[in-house]
């Protein structure tokens, strides 16, 4: 199940409740964005509604209901994002825009694992 947040906080940020300050987050990644204080960046342009669906529509037996399609349409860009704690840190990024050297690093800094018992 997914949760949309607001990238610019509305009740911290006074961000506006529209599409292109929303992202979609599972539902732990969500409440770890509020305990953690994360501001989140866009590294994409947000979507702009211009995307109609098209194509033929084939009948489909209701029976046998389709699998839903996941994939993003063709020619847009993969959403990709930076999560910053308050500190002004990374916390999480694509791995490709933290370098070499900071791929190994985990979600969340203070998330962990606990030790065995």
């Amino acid at each position: 199940m997914g949760e949309v947040h607001h990238i610019r906080w509305w009740d911290r940020d006074g961000g506006r409740t529209s599409v292109a300050n929303g992202v979609l987050l599972c539902v732990y990644h969500h409440h770890e964005v509020h305990r953690l204080d994360l501001t989140i960046e866009r590294r994409t342009a947000p979507p702009d509604g211009s995307h109609r669906g098209g194509g033929r529509q084939r009948r489909r037996d209701p029976a046998r209901p389709r699998e839903p399609d996941t994939r993003l349409p063709r020619g847009w860009p993969v959403p990709r994002y930076t999560f910053w704690s308050r500190a002004g840190r990374i916390v999480n990024a694509p791995a490709d825009d933290l370098g070499p050297e900071r791929r190994h690093e985990a979600w969340s800094p203070d998330r962990r694992p606990a030790a065995a018992v």
